[in-house]
């Protein structure tokens, strides 16, 4: 983290007091060299680290610069990673009274961040990380191939900046940063990436409220159309 005349710059965000200024995205997709189907997440200080029974693949505690509670998850050797690795985070809920299944509706909430992530020909990442309240942030990894975004951050009210992951690929975008209020910039550039290929058949509610309750990105949110936000 660098500072001058009030200027923050911490290797890929360049702001200034609680203005984003401008973004620099790695090159390096990976930059911890992580090993195929692995993801490095952060979680909450009073937790011993992710619990995910349901998978059972490893989950390895890391030092990672200092950061105490910092776990990689791998899920190599799974006969369907790119399944497997957009179910991690969260879990649906059934209604008993109608017995049908409200998608999505428990993320996870006690992860903090993704540090990075390998995922090799990912094509998934529809409600990966959806209400999980506490997530701040999502580092950059190689999204090149995803199609399905469909939920991905929604409802992440805690969410701080979206980074600009790749979406050449999208297609199915509704949701994807649906009530992510905290956030402060980022929505405006991946919404000119995405909307520029002409391969995003759904978008409902993509950026629904994203950035509202911040400064810069409810400037942001005012740029981009209705038909992605409604």
């Amino acid at each position: 983290m660098a500072y001058w005349r009030g200027l923050t710059y911490n290797g890929s965000l360049l702001t200034y007091g609680d203005h984003t200024l401008a973004y620099y995205p790695s090159a390096d997709m990976n930059p911890y060299n992580l090993p195929p189907w692995t993801i490095r997440i952060e979680y909450a200080f009073d937790t011993h680290g992710p619990i995910i029974p349901s998978l059972g693949f490893p989950q390895t505690h890391v030092d990672h610069f200092g950061n105490g509670n910092v776990w990689d998850v791998s899920l190599a050797g799974a006969e369907h990673p790119d399944y497997w690795f957009h179910d991690l985070f969260r879990t649906n809920e059934t209604d008993t009274s109608t017995n049908t299944v409200i998608m999505y509706k428990l993320g996870d909430p006690n992860l903090l961040k993704v540090w990075g992530a390998n995922a090799p020909g990912l094509t998934n990442l529809e409600g990966m990380f959806a209400n999980c309240h506490n997530l701040r942030e999502v580092c950059l990894f190689d999204t090149r191939y995803v199609n399905r975004w469909g939920w991905t951050f929604g409802g992440c009210d805690k969410l701080q900046y979206i980074h600009r992951f790749d979406v050449s690929s999208a297609d199915f975008m509704n949701f994807t940063f649906a009530n992510c209020i905290r956030v402060t910039g980022g929505a405006l550039d991946l919404y000119n990436d995405a909307s520029s290929t002409g391969l995003v058949y759904s978008h409902y509610a993509t950026f629904r409220y994203c950035g509202k309750n911040t400064t810069t990105g409810a400037a942001e949110l005012a740029e981009i159309p209705d038909d992605w936000k409604k």
